[in-house]
């Protein structure tokens, strides 16, 4: 169990004995303090500090019991956003706000390569990607423009180089 003060005064502490590295307090120079529990996999299930008004204010996360995937995280207020997560892959396939379907984003994958392949919200046409031979250097996407007017089109054969093109619709 340690406790470190850094040059600005920002002072973190690891107090779970059974995660030595993991932060379960912050304090900033302010006062502004944040604490932190986990669960048995070391995985993030609240987070508080006090809200303006004073009272104590905790976020909540569930995790998939299979996956390193978060399934549910609750805001101070109860609102939840939740994540649909493929249980054969943990891949996340979708997720929503606490206003329900009418907001959910929806995310596929390339079944080759298992690289996300497009992420679609609600109303609007998907968000496409495309990858180079490496695989790990994104080479295009194409996603909709302000106000759904064609497609936005960016393409990078180095990460220093990306052009970007405006396509209008058909």
């Amino acid at each position: 169990m340690v406790s470190a003060t850094d040059s600005l005064v920002n002072t973190v502490s690891r107090l779970d004995p059974r995660f030595p590295t993991l932060v379960t307090r912050s304090v900033s120079p302010t006062g502004y303090e944040v604490n932190a529990t986990y669960d048995v996999r070391g995985r993030l299930l609240t987070q508080s500090s006090l809200a303006t008004s004073g009272a104590l204010a905790t976020t909540r996360y569930k995790w998939h019991p299979t996956w390193d995937a978060v399934e549910v995280v609750q805001n101070p207020e109860g609102d939840a956003t939740t994540f649909g997560i493929d249980p054969a892959s943990g891949r996340r396939l979708w997720q929503q706000d606490a206003r329900g379907p009418s907001t959910r984003t929806t995310f596929t994958y390339d079944p080759v390569t298992q690289q996300p392949d497009s992420v679609r919200a609600p109303g609007r046409p998907p968000q496409r990607f495309g990858y180079g031979p490496s695989v790990t250097s994104l080479l295009d996407s194409t996603k909709p423009t302000r106000r759904g007017r064609g497609l936005a089109t960016a393409s990078a054969s180095t990460l220093s180089h990306v052009r970007r093109t405006a396509l209008s619709p058909h």
